[in-house]
């Protein structure tokens, strides 16, 4: 029997994040999200809407994206500097070198890990 699996459609995570806002006065961002373990998933966010801060906007929602000190070149020269030889780097070697940009803010801007090492010229990590 194959399980069936049920189909969320970006209204439904419009209306889902809407509902949300109100319930926090507001306010929603990742962090609080992931806090309290709200439906759908990070993951399925991120996958119809390809980021947070995307799906945020085309919910009338205000991001902190205006108020994000962190810009493209400035992370990929810190990767670049982290890295040796231009060798792959772990989400764990990147936080125990650094504590920011957090690892949340370096997907928001290039929309995955591994996104963030090809732009910053490094090998892709092959499992993460």
């Amino acid at each position: 029997m194959r399980s069936m699996q049920l189909v969320i459609s970006k209204d439904d995570i419009i209306q889902a994040l809407q509902g949300y806002v109100k319930e926090n006065n507001g306010h929603l961002s990742l962090e609080l999200y992931k806090k309290k373990k709200y439906k759908p998933s990070e993951t399925t966010i991120r996958k119809k809407f390809g980021s947070w801060n995307q799906a945020l906007q085309e919910a009338g929602i205000t991001t902190n994206r205006e108020g994000n000190k962190w810009y493209k070149e400035d992370v990929i020269k810190i990767l670049q500097n982290i890295s040796q030889n231009g060798k792959a780097i772990t989400i764990e070697e990147y936080q125990k070198k650094r504590k920011q940009p957090s690892y949340d803010t370096i997907v928001a801007l290039f929309g995955s890990w591994n996104q963030a090492l090809k732009k910053a010229g490094l090998k892709e990590n092959s499992v993460i």
